[in-house]
């Protein structure tokens, strides 16, 4: 063999010894770099999950829109099909069709509005996480401060319309709509109307809200003053600019009046307000 063909066999075999133990590290290469995107994908997914959504605006686009909030329970409740959901705003638990389970965390309320993490979708109401639904959903988390203002403002304002429709309307004690109210059952009636289960009776209605001072009040917030007895006996529903509507008593109206300004009468008897609007 000449020396030149030796130079050429032990460059051959050089190489292939290169070749044979490069390889694994290739593999490996390509091993880690598969491994790498699994773990980015599967963080990316975490990291969805702990989304949070507004829950009315979300059940909306699946075509859920009867959505009730029970004041007394602390719960939202809604259809889907056949199947009833009980989401209580207090703890990380859905009820379905009377079946307590788990959700991922409690729901956030933020500024009169339900958030909830956005596997509850995927989880419980049959969102493919892969498919158009899911990311219009998943696009509600972009803009919550807007949706917040925007959806309490409508709803105040919806319960204001609703109660001057029946501005006319006879007080006949014991009445709760939709023809006739005594006081506590114009507040139940209108409420009830958009979506806010409330107690029947003015005394159950007032422990069931929010404490807010004279100075906080806003157009939907309930002003109670002592009437026939000791106590919130009269509710009334604030319309803004120191207005309330209320159904007065026996052989008067439904009507719009100043009552915070009444000095001889409602001034001396104002017993406290309370907010209902903080959730949906």
């Amino acid at each position: 063999m000449s020396f030149e063909t030796l130079k050429k066999t032990l460059a051959y075999l050089f190489v292939v010894m290169l070749l044979i133990f490069s390889v694994p590290n290739v593999v490996q290469a390509a091993d880690d770099t598969a491994t790498n995107a699994d773990q980015e994908e599967e963080m990316s997914g975490k990291e969805s999950e702990m989304v949070f959504v507004p829950l009315r605006a979300s059940l909306e686009l699946i075509g859920i829109k009867d959505v009730n909030w029970v004041q007394e329970d602390r719960k939202i409740i809604f259809k889907q099909n056949d199947d009833e959901f009980a989401i209580n705003i207090e703890k990380a638990e859905v009820f379905i069709n009377g079946e307590a389970e788990p959700l991922s965390s409690i729901p956030k309320i933020e500024s009169g509005a339900t958030y909830i993490q956005i596997d509850f979708f995927t989880k419980n109401l049959s969102v493919d996480p892969a498919g158009e639904l899911y990311q219009k959903i998943y696009s509600l988390s972009g803009s919550i401060i807007e949706q917040q203002v925007t959806y309490e403002q409508n709803l105040r304002k919806n319960i204001i319309s609703t109660a001057l429709k029946f501005v006319g309307a006879p007080y006949i004690w014991g009445a709760a709509g939709p023809s006739a109210f005594d006081s506590s059952g114009l507040i139940w009636y209108t409420f009830k109307k958009n979506g806010i289960n409330l107690p029947r009776v003015s005394f159950d209605i007032y422990k069931a809200g929010k404490p807010i001072s004279k100075a906080e009040l806003l157009p939907g917030d309930v002003v109670f003053f002592q009437g026939y007895k000791k106590g919130p006996s009269h509710a009334t529903i604030f319309a803004g600019d120191g207005k309330f509507i209320h159904s007065p008593s026996t052989g008067k109206r439904v009507s719009v009046s100043s009552l915070l300004n009444d000095k001889y009468y409602w001034g001396p008897k104002f017993y406290g307000a309370r907010r209902y609007i903080d959730v949906n």
